[in-house]
């Protein structure tokens, strides 16, 4: 006679579950991260390092969405901090790494726009 009291294989609490929400998040932070990274080394001028960071930023925002999919594990929170990591990392950074590299050495010309030159 089986136990009534004993728990069947479904009835326990699945812990990796939670964890498993933290994951995409974690890439998505790391994400932000590369793109405030990339900022601070550009407004530095080490621009070999802005660059890598850039591109470190695209690999972890491939893995958080694979990731998200994966185990299922999308929330309202995680795609407004996916939107905000990409604007920083994808918008933000690569500007002013471009505007560090290629305008910042013009001086007061870099500033102007093109229709009062």
């Amino acid at each position: 006679m089986l136990n009534p009291l004993a728990r069947r294989v479904g009835d326990r609490p699945r812990r990796l579950r939670r964890g498993v929400f933290l994951l995409p998040s974690l890439m998505t932070v790391a994400n932000l991260f590369c793109g405030y990274a990339c900022v601070v080394y550009a407004t530095r001028g080490d621009f070999d390092t802005a660059a890598v960071l850039i591109g470190i930023a695209m690999v972890l925002d491939t893995l958080d969405g694979f990731l998200a999919r994966l185990t299922n594990s999308s929330s309202a929170f995680g795609v407004e901090l996916d939107s905000l990591a990409d604007v920083v990392s994808f918008g933000l950074a690569p500007a002013i790494l471009a505007f560090q590299w290629g305008l910042w050495p013009a001086g007061r010309f870099g500033w102007r726009r093109a229709s009062s030159i």
